[in-house]
């Protein structure tokens, strides 16, 4: 939020170009960071390298997006020629826990994922994506099950 505050400071005080992005949990190829990303990737690893993983996670909806269409959507925006919102939410699509580990499980029979279902301290409350479709059409590639298949190749 301060980020978005200083944006708009510079669009009144300088009527320079700001468009941000509010980004859900970003997953894909060369994560460096830990956190819950690290701990969702870790089973992917998992499963491509035949190695057991536990999770210990909420089973609750999350708003997630693979790294590719996370570029895609910047590269839409920084190329859009129209007027633009200052900020916008950036939908991926959603899944729990439990449905990660389904596809993975699908994709990669005999893949050893265990869930150890936990209540989370904190959910954020799911994002909508619709107005940046409707103002540039964009719209994320990677669905639950395309995500699964692209982090397990």
């Amino acid at each position: 939020m301060l980020a978005e505050e200083i944006a708009t400071y510079h669009v009144r005080r300088h009527g320079q170009s700001v468009v941000g992005l509010r980004l859900p949990l970003v997953l894909g190829p060369g994560l460096w960071y830990e956190g819950v990303a690290a701990g969702l990737m870790g089973l992917f690893e998992a499963a491509r390298t035949g190695r057991p993983a536990r999770l210990v996670f909420h089973n609750h909806a999350l708003d997630l997006m693979h790294v590719n269409d996370a570029a895609a959507a910047i590269v839409d925006v920084l190329r859009h020629q129209g007027p633009l919102e200052p900020v916008y939410n950036l939908e991926g699509f959603q899944a729990r826990a439990s449905e990660i580990v389904a596809d993975i499980g699908s994709l990669r029979p005999g893949a050893e994922i265990a869930l150890d279902v936990i209540e989370p301290p904190l959910l954020f409350p799911l994002i909508s994506g619709a107005r940046l479709r409707a103002d540039i059409g964009f719209a994320a590639r990677y669905d639950r099950r395309a995500f699964a298949a692209a982090l397990l190749a």
